[in-house]
C-alpha cells in the first residue's frame, strides 16, 4: 500500500466525490436560492433533489429554510457515496496506485509526464509516491489541493454537511453508487481521456485562478440557475473527443444508475432528501430528465 504523503491526498481518500471530476461537479431565468426539485410517484414516494457543491466555504452556508425543511421531513437522506465509509476509502486506495510492474509515466507522454511531475513535485508531494498513482487519482488530488488553496474545503461541502445532520437526527443513510462503480467512471477511461482530464486540472494549481472560478460558480450555484450549470459543463467537456468521453462516463452513465436507484425509492414509497453533484441536475440527460422520462411528476419546489 503506497504512503500518500499529502495532506490534501488524504482527503481525497475520505471524500465522497474522490474519484469522479469533482472540477465539473462544482460547476456551477435566474433563481433566489439553490435549485431544489420534488419528485413524486403515484404510490406515495417522494423524493427532494438538491444539487451540492462537494468543495464549499462558509460562503455555502446557511442554507434556504425550503431546503432544510425538506430535509427535515424526509426520514433518510440519499448520497452519491458516504464520504466517511471505511470501504469507501479502501477501495480508492487500492485500485488508485498501479501494480508493481507499472507506472504513471507508462500512460501519459513522456514531455508531459515529466513536467506534471516537476510541477507537482514542487508543491511538496513525494514524487515516487506520484509515479505509484494512476492518472485520473492524481486529477483529483489537483483539483482538491487547488481548491483548498482557494479556501474551498470538502469538508465544508454540501453534501458533507447533510451527512452530519443526518447522523444527529437519527435518519438513514442510503447509497446512491458503490465506489467501485465511481472508481469504474474514471479508471474505464482510455489513457488519452484521463490525461485530458489531468491537464484540465493542472489549469487551476494557480490559486488565484481557482478562487476566482469557484466564487463565480458557488455564486451561480447560490442562484439555482440549472441553466448556466448546463452551458458551463458543456464548455467544460466538449472541446475534444478525449473530454466528452469523460463527459459521458463521469456524468451521463452515472446520471442512469443514479435515476433507476432513486426510481426504485419511489415506486416502494419512500420519502428520501436525495443529494447530489449539481451537475447531475443539468444537462440533457440529467438525472431529472430521466426520472420524469420514466414517467414520474417532476417540478420545482423553489
Amino acid at each position: 500500500m503506497i504512503d500518500l504523503h499529502s495532506a490534501a491526498c488524504a482527503r481525497i481518500a475520505r471524500a465522497r466525490h474522490v474519484f469522479a471530476l469533482l472540477a465539473l461537479c462544482l460547476l456551477l431565468p435566474a433563481h433566489a436560492a439553490p435549485a431544489l426539485w420534488e419528485v413524486s410517484a403515484p404510490g406515495g414516494g417522494r423524493v427532494w433533489l438538491f444539487g451540492s457543491v462537494h468543495l464549499c466555504s462558509q460562503q455555502c452556508y446557511p442554507l434556504p429554510d425550503a431546503v432544510r425543511q425538506a430535509f427535515e421531513a424526509s426520514p433518510a437522506l440519499a448520497l452519491e457515496l458516504d464520504p466517511t465509509a471505511p470501504h469507501t476509502a479502501a477501495r480508492v486506495l487500492e485500485r488508485g496506485v498501479y501494480a508493481p510492474d507499472d507506472a504513471l509515466v507508462r500512460h501519459l507522454d513522456p514531455a508531459f509526464a515529466a513536467d506534471l511531475l516537476d510541477r507537482l513535485s514542487k508543491l511538496g508531494l513525494d514524487r515516487d509516491a506520484l509515479l505509484r498513482m494512476r492518472v485520473w487519482l492524481i486529477a483529483q488530488l489537483i483539483t482538491v489541493a487547488s481548491a483548498a488553496q482557494a479556501g474551498y474545503q470538502l469538508e465544508q461541502g454540501i453534501d458533507v454537511w447533510f451527512l452530519g445532520q443526518a447522523r444527529s437526527a437519527g435518519k438513514t443513510v442510503l447509497e446512491l453508487e458503490t465506489p467501485d462503480e465511481q472508481i469504474d467512471s474514471m479508471d474505464g477511461l482510455p489513457d488519452s481521456a484521463q490525461q485530458a482530464m489531468l491537464r484540465q486540472g493542472l489549469l487551476y494549481l494557480d490559486p488565484a485562478r481557482m478562487k476566482r472560478e469557484m466564487s463565480r460558480l458557488v455564486s451561480a450555484w447560490q442562484r439555482g440557475d440549472v441553466d448556466q450549470l448546463a452551458s458551463l459543463i458543456r464548455a467544460e467537456t466538449s472541446v475534444d473527443p478525449d473530454t466528452e468521453k469523460v463527459f459521458e462516463s463521469v456524468l451521463t452513465r452515472r446520471n442512469g444508475v443514479m435515476a433507476e436507484r432513486i426510481a426504485a425509492y419511489l415506486d416502494s414509497g419512500r420519502q428520501v432528501f436525495v443529494v447530489v453533484g449539481a451537475a447531475h441536475l443539468s444537462g440533457r440527460a440529467d438525472i431529472l430528465v430521466r426520472l420524469a422520462a420514466m414517467g414520474y411528476q417532476v417540478r420545482r419546489a423553489n
